[in-house]
């Protein structure tokens, strides 16, 4: 199972500084359409220098064999409307990404692959409501293969029946797609046997097919995915959050709070510097030391993910 982290270089400018930029630490990388749209600078760079986003990547240093993989962004739009409402003072349900801005984005990003624009299916959703998005998701198949070899296009499979997923995948593999995805499941992961069933069903239809995951939210759903679901790949902001809240991973998934004893637990090059360091202050640490527990942290999951293998 490979593990695809989000990549903050549209949203953080520290993300452009060579540590991160020659990114030499899994094989592909995520980055979204919203995050790039919203990004004013940078597509004021590309439009001014004729270029792509991969080719302003690799000018400054990114490497060529590292796949970049481009999703809407969408969903984290949807997980404020469903959960937060408003928040800074942003009303995030006026929030829209049109489907033709999303793929003006793909353009502009020249991704290696990229999600077809999708629609969250909820527990909640009438019929109606379900056949309406099934209606949206195959138009979105439709434009985005109007756009996009099939070779970088990735069906996305929503739904919490069998029939509407055996509908929306049918649908995509009829259209040529070879590589699936599976959205949707933030909303039910504390719906034990809802949860389990519609990751199990969704590999078992997919069959020899690339299936990917989105929606890691905790180190246990990593463990599910490779050791139960036997899913091929997964894309998360985990890492992120779990830095922020200075929590370090070990080999094993699990996390410790920060401390010079944990570091004893790893013998990578960011934690040989970590330990160089004079860390006097865990509450408050500098810059230099976060970034080193964040790429930590991403090759203990990027490890793991390596060497899982399913029941």
């Amino acid at each position: 199972m490979k593990f695809v982290p989000k990549h903050y270089l549209l949203s953080n400018p520290v993300f452009w500084d060579p540590i991160f930029i020659e990114w030499d630490y899994t094989e592909s990388i995520l980055l979204t359409a919203y995050d790039l749209l919203r990004n004013d600078s940078i597509i004021y760079d590309l439009h001014s220098k004729s270029m792509t986003l991969k080719e302003l990547m690799r000018e400054n240093g990114f490497p060529k064999k590292t796949k970049i993989f481009a999703d809407t962004g969408i969903f984290m739009l949807e997980w404020f409307k469903l959960y937060k409402g408003k928040s800074f003072n942003q009303d995030y349900s006026k929030i829209t990404l049109p489907v033709n801005d999303v793929l003006e984005g793909y353009e502009l990003m020249d991704p290696d692959l990229l999600v077809v624009p999708d629609e969250i299916i909820l527990p909640m959703d009438s019929d109606s409501i379900v056949k309406k998005k099934i209606e949206n998701m195959k138009e979105n198949v439709i434009k985005t293969l109007d756009r996009f070899p099939k070779s970088k296009v990735i069906g996305v499979i929503q739904g919490l029946t069998s029939e509407t997923m055996d509908n929306i995948y049918d649908f995509e593999k009829n259209h040529g797609i070879t590589i699936f995805a599976r959205g949707g499941l933030i909303p039910i992961k504390r719906r034990n046997n809802l949860y389990c069933e519609t990751i199990k069903y969704s590999r078992q239809i997919t069959k020899e097919n690339f299936l990917h995951a989105f929606g890691i939210v905790n180190l246990n759903q990593i463990k599910c995915y490779g050791r139960c679901a036997n899913i091929d790949s997964f894309d998360s902001t985990i890492v992120r959050a779990l830095t922020s809240e200075l929590y370090f991973i070990d080999e094993n998934l699990v996390k410790h709070r920060f401390s010079d004893e944990v570091l004893t637990k790893c013998d990578c090059y960011f934690c040989d510097r970590l330990r160089s360091l004079r860390l006097e202050n865990y509450e408050y640490p500098g810059r230099s030391i976060i970034e080193k527990l964040f790429l930590h942290n991403i090759i203990a999951i990027k490890n793991y993910c390596d060497n899982v293998k399913c029941f």
